[in-house]
C-alpha cells in the first residue's frame, strides 16, 4: 500500500541534509505528502523560530523538481525532540519518518538516549535512518528476518518505498551449547534445529514472495533468501558491508510505550555504526 505521508525530522546539522535529500527523493518516487518538523530549545526566540523556517525552506530550494511536492514545514520549542517527533508523525498519519545520523557511531551505548533512536523506542512508526546521500533509488535491499511482526513490516515498508529493488532475506539463529558438540543428541538437536528453521524461513519467503507479486507486481526472482548460524547483527553488518546492500531492513523488538527501556539488541547494535541506511518498524 503506498504511503501517503512521509515525515522527516531535521536538526540542520551539517549531515542533516543527507536525511532531507532522501526524503525528498522518496517523496518523489512514491508521489508523497512530505512533512518537515525542526525542534528547538524551549527557550528560543521567535526570531530564531523564523530564522530555521527560512533555512528549512532554502534547503528545500536547493534540490530539483521540487514544485510538484505538497511540502508542510513546522518549527516547534521543545526540550523534549523526540516526543515532538512522534506527536508530529502521528497528527499527519505519516506511514515512515526518515531521520538522520546521530553524529556519534561506533560505540554502542551512546547511540542510546539519541532523538533516533527514542523515536525508535517509544513510537510506533517505522523510522529511516538515512546516512549516505541518495544516488539513486534503492536497488539492493538486506532484511533481517526473525519471523516476528516488526521484521515483516520493515520489509513491507521497504517494498513500498523500493518496489523495483531486490530483496536478500537473511535469518539467522544460534544453539547455545555447554557441553561438547561432539555428543550425539546434541548433534541430533542442531540439526533438527535447523531443520525447523530452514522450514519457517522456506515458508516466510514463499508468503513475502506471494505479497510482493500481489502489491507491487513484483518478480519471484528478486527476492532470495539465506539462513546463517550466528550472531544476527555480526552477519547481517558483514553481509551488507560485504555485497554493498544500499539499506537493511530489519524489526526492533520490545513493547511500544513511554516505559520501555531499551531496543532490542540487533536493532541497536545495527543502527550504533550502520554500513547503510536502515529501516526499522517495531509492532
Amino acid at each position: 500500500m503506498p504511503l501517503k505521508s512521509l515525515v522527516i525530522a531535521t536538526d540542520l546539522s551539517p549531515r542533516s541534509d543527507r536525511a532531507l535529500e532522501q526524503a525528498i527523493e522518496l517523496a518523489k518516487d512514491i508521489k508523497s505528502e512530505l512533512n518537515i518538523i525542526h525542534v528547538m530549545p524551549a527557550h528560543s526566540s521567535v526570531a530564531l523560530k523564523n530564522e530555521a523556517e527560512e533555512l528549512i525552506k532554502a534547503s528545500i530550494d536547493k534540490y530539483k523538481n521540487t514544485g510538484t511536492l505538497n511540502i508542510n514545514i513546522k518549527v516547534v520549542q521543545n526540550d523534549e525532540p523526540y516526543a515532538q517527533v512522534i506527536d508530529f508523525a502521528d497528527k499527519v498519519k505519516a506511514g515512515l519518518i526518515v531521520m538522520g545520523m546521530h553524529g556519534k557511531t561506533g560505540i554502542r551505548d551512546l547511540f542510546t538516549g539519541t532523538t533516533i533512536e527514542r523515536v525508535i523506542r517509544k513510537g510506533s512508526k517505522p523510522v529511516l535512518l538515512a546516512k549516505d546521500r541518495p544516488i539513486s533509488p534503492y536497488k539492493k535491499v538486506l532484511a533481517g528476518i526473525d519471523f516476528s511482526p516488526g521484521s515483516r513490516a520493515a520489509l513491507h515498508v521497504a517494498m513500498d518505498i523500493a518496489p523495483k529493488a531486490s530483496f536478500h532475506l537473511i535469518h539467522s539463529y544460534s544453539i547455545p551449547v555447554s557441553c561438547p558438540t561432539t555428543a550425539s543428541y546434541v548433534v541430533e538437536t542442531i540439526a533438527l534445529t535447523k531443520d525447523a528453521h530452514k522450514k519457517a524461513m522456506k515458508e516466510f519467503v514463499a508468503e513475502e514472495t506471494a505479497y510482493f507479486k500481489e502489491k507491487h507486481k513484483g518478480s519471484e526472482d528478486k527476492i532470495s533468501s539465506k539462513i546463517s548460524k550466528g550472531d544476527a547483527s555480526e552477519i547481517i553488518i558483514e553481509t551488507a558491508r560485504k555485497n554493498k546492500f544500499d539499506l537493511i531492513s530489519i524489526g526492533a523488538h520490545g513493547r511500544v510505550g513511554i516505559m520501555h527501556s531499551k531496543l532490542g539488541g540487533v536493532a541497536q547494535d545495527i543502527l550504533a555504526d550502520p554500513p547503510c541506511d536502515v529501516l526499522v518498524a517495531r509492532i
